[in-house]
């Protein structure tokens, strides 16, 4: 078999880094070959995929409960279906779903500011292959609501800083302060691409993962997101609160760490015949040629993803391998802080 070139390898790479690991390689290779580059083979994936997921179920259902009644739309008086909660023509808000509370983010933007200075020379930062986790590796504290991922992405920065987080409503609030953080940095970037997957740009990355995730059903509740950027922006807007975070975020939450000088690898691992296998690396590996060097050091998150990919069942936590694999760090407050394997609830 012929080798790959290294723009072959990249363009693989950058790929999956947007469809998800489930997709054989031959597929994906094929796809690259019939269309040349990376955002139109994504399109062409997404467009014949037909396993897409129920996304929009974490706050929406209870929403739409409570009216049985087609609403017209405050913006462009279209009228939507009692179950839309937002307009399908022109992306609005219901008026039947307040709009979430504004979340003061500044407490979160200052940690992860705090973490260069706090990890330079620290043995938190290893080789992004090093201390992988094992079958029956521990977690921690977890949540069981649609901000999981989040809040295991925000425990994480915390225990890199030798903090503890223990009371339930602390938690919470760290899960919503890390979603909102991310969502407030892709909205301000829509146009550009993030550098730790340049291949596409925000706005193609957020809608072709919506896209693949969502239900003919659902689509046909909420409507199209159409190709223009603005309008694709609009309706993700008017949505995300409702949607569960997958890869957009862990996109983001690299590129947030890069922005203040860290380096990080984010691993997601899901159990396949009794073993935990890495389903998802963030950033993607790069096709660099071999050096006698080793990598440089960097933080390096482990994520457990389990239940069906974007449904109500998926559940993110933060596992005890990688930067962590020590436990909470020995560090000031944190040194009492224990392994304790628990969830909370919303």
């Amino acid at each position: 078999m012929e080798p790959r070139t290294t723009r072959a390898v990249t363009d693989l790479a950058s790929l999956r880094a947007v469809v998800g690991p489930d997709a054989p390689d031959a597929v994906l290779s094929a796809l690259l070959e019939e269309h040349g580059s990376v955002q139109e083979a994504a399109s062409s994936f997404f467009h014949q995929s037909t396993t897409s997921k129920p996304r929009k179920e974490k706050k929406a259902a209870a929403a739409a409960s409570s009216s049985s009644a087609p609403w017209a739309c405050p913006a462009c008086t279209f009228e939507n279906t009692a179950a839309a909660t937002v307009c399908a023509m022109c992306g609005a808000r219901s008026p039947h779903v307040p709009a979430p509370p504004p979340v003061d983010t500044a407490p979160l933007a200052a940690d992860l500011a705090a973490l260069a200075a706090a990890l330079r020379g620290s043995a938190l930062l290893v080789g992004p292959d090093e201390y992988e986790p094992k079958r029956g590796a521990k977690g921690f504290a977890n949540l069981v609501n649609g901000d999981c991922m989040p809040h295991a992405l925000g425990l994480g920065v915390q225990y890199l800083l030798g903090r503890k987080v223990c009371k339930d409503p602390e938690h919470v609030a760290l899960g919503q302060r890390v979603r909102a953080l991310l969502h407030a940095h892709i909205d301000e970037h829509w146009r550009a691409a993030p550098s730790v997957s340049p291949a596409l740009k925000w706005s193609e990355i957020v809608t072709l993962a919506h896209n693949a995730a969502i239900s003919d059903d659902e689509r046909a509740v909420y409507g199209e997101w159409g190709a223009d950027a603005d309008e694709q922006r609009t309706r993700w807007r008017a949505e995300r609160d409702d949607l569960y975070c997958g890869l957009p975020e862990l996109i983001c939450f690299a590129e947030c760490l890069r922005g203040v000088g860290v380096d990080a690898s984010l691993r997601v691992w899901r159990q396949v015949d009794g073993k935990l296998q890495v389903v998802t690396r963030v950033p993607e590996p790069t096709a660099e040629p071999p050096s006698a060097d080793a990598p440089p050091p960097r933080v390096v998150l482990d994520l457990q993803l389990t239940g069906q990919l974007d449904s109500a069942s998926a559940h993110y936590k933060l596992l005890v391998a990688g930067s962590l694999r020590d436990g909470v760090p020995k560090q000031g407050a944190a040194a009492q802080g224990g392994n304790r394997k628990r969830k909370v609830g919303k």
